[in-house]
């Protein structure tokens, strides 16, 4: 797991610089204790709103690749120009102090993106207009917005990500997105734009990839006449680059203006379902009642039409636990479900129900299976079939690893 944060000094608040951690995924996963690798970057006090890349899809990254971080920063904040920049974190679990992060610090890239002003009122909180009062929605616009989405095709993967602008030199909340590219010799910009199709603000955004290169953005929808909403738009992956032609949609439409505190968000998330790897799944915030706090969340999702399982097969299937003597069986929550195939390996663990659902490239059939869970037996399946459109099926009835006594009475 890798984790950013945003540092101050004690007693004085003062700005201290950007912090980056990784954390012991697998011990943390199995509930042992686990290490921690972290970098204080304060004396690189101009650095600071980075995100982690967050991984979707069902191609992992290469072998060893290092973690990847990234922040946007203004012209005015670091010259000469805006850019994206991009740090590389290796991260060493057996001699920790050889970790790395970045070139000593510094970025290993420097991307410059198109020109645009990230200054909404100032950076004054009272921002974003709303229908029958005076106060306004911080925009937020200093910062990315979460998240910064990692998808591997093979011959390249992509980061995506977006963050708040003023779209018109007069406070009006846009959304400036782009994709970066990696194809084998580092990160460079593949398309980026601003969203703003007419007088309504958008902002709070986060924006992800599905696994045919449709893209999907959401953000909160607001003006002096549109209560506070929640909005979606996109492309498709042959759509002119650059450009989220696909139409506004609402997800759910406002019919109330927030009083009270300015602060709004923190933050949305757009992500793409891994049972399909096509549904795009939104939460954000609304108004439903105007009033002081009095904010809802509303979750939805939407897919394009072109999207499909395509080589892919769904694998699923449920994990059950037998008790004493092997009866009262019921579901593992949260029993880790391994699958191997060809190069790759995929681990999901199951839900509430005892259930597990992948999706899984036909090219790695067949896989071999195995379930964990504490104080069971280990499940095991091999040589099961992955075909392209279809589901495939492998449950598990884990037995308890108890003795079973039987007393005959005399």
């Amino acid at each position: 797991y890798y984790m950013t944060v945003n540092q101050f000094n004690a007693n004085s608040l003062t700005w201290g610089g950007a912090g980056v951690a990784a954390l012991d995924r697998a011990a943390m996963v199995a509930g042992n204790p686990a290490s921690m690798v972290y970098f204080d970057l304060e004396e690189n006090l101009e650095y600071g709103g980075m995100l982690p890349a967050d991984f979707d899809g069902l191609m992992a990254p290469p072998v060893d690749a290092p973690g990847i971080f990234a922040e946007w920063d203004d012209s005015s904040w670091i010259g000469p120009s805006d850019a994206v920049r991009i740090w590389e974190f290796a991260v060493d679990w057996d001699t920790p102090e050889d970790s790395t992060f970045g070139l000593s610090g510094q970025p290993n890239y420097t991307i410059p993106t198109a020109d645009v002003d990230p200054n909404m009122c100032w950076y004054d909180s009272n921002c974003v207009p709303q229908p029958g009062t005076s106060v306004g929605l911080d925009a937020i616009s200093d910062r990315l917005m979460h998240r910064l989405q990692y998808r591997n095709f093979g011959d390249y993967a992509t980061l995506l990500t977006n963050h708040t602008v003023d779209a018109n030199g007069a406070d009006h909340a846009g959304i400036h997105w782009f994709e970066l590219r990696d194809n084998g010799s580092g990160w460079d910009m593949y398309q980026e734009g601003v969203f703003a199709p007419d007088s309504d603000h958008r902002w709070m955004g986060s924006i992800a990839m599905d696994h045919v290169g449709n893209i999907g953005l959401g953000y909160s929808l607001s003006s002096s006449s549109t209560y506070p909403s929640v909005a979606y738009t996109g492309r498709l992956s042959n759509d002119p680059a650059g450009m989220l032609p696909q139409g506004e949609l609402l997800l759910v439409a406002g019919t109330g203006s927030q009083t009270g505190a300015n602060r709004w968000g923190d933050y949305s998330m757009m992500g793409v379902d891994p049972h399909d790897d096509c549904t795009f799944w939104y939460t954000q915030e609304y108004i439903e009642v105007t009033g002081s706090n009095t904010w809802k969340t509303r979750i939805g999702s939407f897919r394009f039409p072109n999207c499909s399982l395509g080589p892919n097969g769904l694998l699923e299937g449920t994990v059950t636990g037998l008790g004493y003597c092997d009866e009262d069986p019921a579901a593992l929550v949260d029993a880790q479900v391994v699958i191997q195939g060809g190069q790759d390996t995929y681990t999901v663990t199951t839900g509430v129900d005892g259930s597990y659902s992948l999706l899984v490239d036909r090219a790695n059939s067949p896989v071999d299976v195995r379930v964990t869970y504490p104080e069971y037996e280990i499940g095991e399946a091999t040589g099961v079939t992955i075909s392209a459109g279809t589901t495939s099926r492998q449950d598990f009835d884990l037995r308890w690893l108890q003795p079973c006594v039987s007393v005959t009475p005399d």
